[in-house]
């Protein structure tokens, strides 16, 4: 049955492709189901390079634009731990490289305003510096620093702008946008970034000392937001305060798998390693399984059990590692519960130096940071256990590898905000929005001569059916999109109905019927119908059939529907039931009971049944239920119409029952 006149749907656009969604029809002009071609641009048409070059430890620096990554070049950063570089996306060029305190252009000199960022002092943040790109602005980065645990007096996470247009094309931190701000909370040293294509952005996201709180800061293109969203959850980080040997719980990572939509997170100085799922839309962080591990550290004090640093997920999510100082480890998440997750605990290599940073690069290995002059590699990183492929010494270096490795700098290549379509096909109004947008300035043309809108939602009422192309446009400083749809307008004015839903009856009975919206119908077959013309005939038919209804108007648009009636010919009388059909057949066509007119009970002590022609004259009675008319008159065929009845039934109960009424006769 159709129950509604209206389309749904909602499109994800991509700026540089047209996406056609079809509409098509179930009977003609019936719309009922939505065909969806959708042909994005493969992410690899994109190029994405940003994270080609990495900074990081004393004067090291791998280029991974050639066939195998490069570590003979060197930079002008020393840092035991505090790095961060990005590459131009198209290119793989280094654009400008951190320590939290000092930013370096491609030509190793520092920025005319980039010293003086609020990191760590003595570069000993574990993950901080983190880049940033803005969503809808290529010339644009955020670096977002964090404090190092080697002080009593914090200051915070912030953040400051780097414009590369500035300083003859070599990029600068804008004056206005150095080191803003966001929160003087006493945080932990991890901080992770996420992308969301549903909010068109990313999620910052850091950890509050002494407690489980992780904050949440949404960076799209209009703002960084100043409010975080804040997660109680997970295990409190306590960090107690005048004591520089008992900070372990702060120190170390937390990474986010591919998609986005999980964090892991161990905890230096216990046996846990704690994973989170993540909503990219509402940035909030639940679900908590803490992991209990065990591994071959070397306790440095008697109270402390186990150490922690660096973690990655593998490409697929599929695999979790970990460095202890002294090895690496993988956890197989396959299975997702706790322990299962800790009897895959698997330890993968022990280099000769110690391991400390894990992190992803742009050829989908694994590298670790291993405290000498090169890095060591997960070459497999997806594979379980040791098929994942670990090699001591993958990349060498010129220069000395010590704690950090740069974090992954995400992707700015957003797909337009998905459009919602709200189609009614009767009054081909169509109601038009870019979700997740709040502002009200895009640019609408619905594809017909006076078909510009501005707003965000927009509506538009077409003259006509047929097909059109649907453009939504902004451009602006919080975001940048232009996107089209193609569609086919249906005018669906004289749509057919059957209101009712498909039925079961039992043999004798009737059902209405009731066809609405076109102006004249015709029913089809006609067994059972009261009339064939009508938007409401009466069915009685006597054994299952489906009807077809089809409706026209006077423009000529025809559509139709269909119902199906189920008859039950076995009917089943309880004691003290009373069944009294309303229709008989006696055409030798149909089922045996449908053949003669009975009435159905059980327990009956009394019966009489008397049945009349239009005149009055009596022509049937009988005083045994068992007794059935048979649709004749003194030996001659009743003809099809209306008789009257009376009934009297005295039941076992003693109950009476008197009825009157009409039967029908169809021959």
């Amino acid at each position: 049955m159709q129950t509604s006149t209206k389309i749904n749907t909602t499109k994800m656009l991509k700026s540089t492709h047209r996406i056609f969604a079809v509409f098509y029809s179930k009977n003609f002009v019936k719309i009922f189901g939505i065909s969806v071609i959708l042909a994005f641009l493969p992410s690899s048409f994109f190029a994405q390079l940003q994270n080609n070059n990495w900074t990081f430890g004393n004067g090291c620096r791998v280029n991974f634009n050639g066939p195998v990554p490069n570590g003979a070049l060197n930079s002008f950063l020393s840092s035991a731990e505090q790095c961060a570089s990005v590459s131009n996306p198209e290119t793989g060029s280094l654009l400008f490289y951190s320590d939290g305190l000092t930013v370096w252009g491609s030509n190793n000199q520092p920025m005319p305003n980039g010293t003086g960022l609020v990191g760590g002092l003595f570069k000993s943040s574990s993950q901080g510096p983190v880049i940033v790109p803005f969503p809808e602005n290529s010339d644009k980065y955020f670096i977002f620093t964090i404090d190092e645990l080697e002080f009593d007096t914090y200051t915070g996470l912030h953040y400051s702008v780097v414009d590369m247009t500035l300083n003859g094309g070599l990029g600068d931190i804008e004056n206005a946008n150095k080191n803003i701000l966001l929160t003087q909370d006493s945080l932990t040293e991890k901080i992770t970034v996420i992308r969301s294509e549903a909010i068109r952005g990313y999620w910052v996201i850091v950890h509050r000392m002494t407690n489980n709180e992780f904050l949440a800061y949404k960076v799209t293109g209009c703002e960084v937001s100043s409010t975080p969203v804040v997660s109680a959850v997970g295990s409190p980080l306590v960090i107690p305060a005048n004591n520089l040997n008992d900070r372990f719980a702060g120190y170390g990572s937390m990474k986010a798998n591919p998609e986005g939509t999980r964090i892991g997170m161990p905890i230096d100085g216990t046996t846990k390693i704690e994973f989170f799922d993540f909503d990219l839309i509402t940035g909030v962080l639940s679900n908590p399984i803490s992991v209990e591990v065990t591994d071959n550290t070397v306790n440095p004090t008697p109270d402390l059990p186990i150490r922690k640093y660096g973690c990655c997920f593998s490409p697929d999510g599929s695999k979790f590692y970990f460095s202890n100082t002294i090895s690496v480890y993988q956890l197989d998440l396959s299975v997702y519960d706790s322990a299962t997750i800790a009897s895959s605990n698997t330890l993968i290599g022990t280099p000769a130096n110690a391991t400390f940073q894990v992190e992803q690069g742009p050829n989908g290995r694994l590298y670790v940071a291993t405290a000498g002059n090169a890095l060591a590699a997960i070459n497999s990183p997806n594979n379980a256990g040791l098929a994942c492929g670990f090699e001591e010494n993958a990349v060498s270096l010129n220069g000395l590898c010590l704690l950090g490795l740069p974090a992954q700098v995400p992707d700015r290549n957003f797909l337009p905000p998905p459009i919602s379509f709200d189609y009614d096909c009767l009054t081909l109004e169509i109601n038009a929005s870019v979700l997740g947008v709040v502002d009200q300035t895009v640019s609408w043309n619905f594809g017909v001569p006076n078909g510009a809108q501005i707003g965000n939602p927009v509506s538009f009422t077409y003259g006509d059916s047929g097909a059109v192309t649907i453009t939504a446009a902004l451009d602006n400083a919080c975001y940048v999109f232009s996107s089209d749809t193609s569609i086919f307008i249906e005018d669906c004015s004289c749509l057919t109905e059957i209101q009712q839903e498909a039925s079961t009856i039992n043999v004798g009975d009737t059902l209405q019927l009731n066809a609405v919206v076109a102006e004249s119908y015709s029913w089809t077959p006609t067994q059972g119908l009261s009339c064939t013309d009508c938007s409401n005939p009466l069915a009685s038919p006597t054994e299952t059939i489906t009807y077809i209804v089809t409706g026209s108007n006077a423009s000529g648009c025809v559509s139709s529907d269909t119902i199906t009636i189920t008859v039950n010919t076995e009917i089943d009388i309880e004691c003290n039931e009373l069944f009294v059909p309303s229709i008989f057949s006696p055409n030798g066509k149909g089922p045996q009971a449908n053949e003669t007119y009975c009435v159905f009970s059980d327990c009956v002590e009394q019966f009489k049944l008397s049945i009349f022609n239009r005149w009055g004259e009596k022509i049937f009675e009988s005083e045994d239920i068992s007794k059935c008319w048979d649709g004749t008159f003194k030996g001659s065929e009743a003809s099809s119409g209306s008789y009257a009845f009376n009934l009297y039934i005295k039941k076992a109960d003693e109950t009476i029952v008197s009825k009157s009424g009409t039967i029908t006769l169809v021959r």
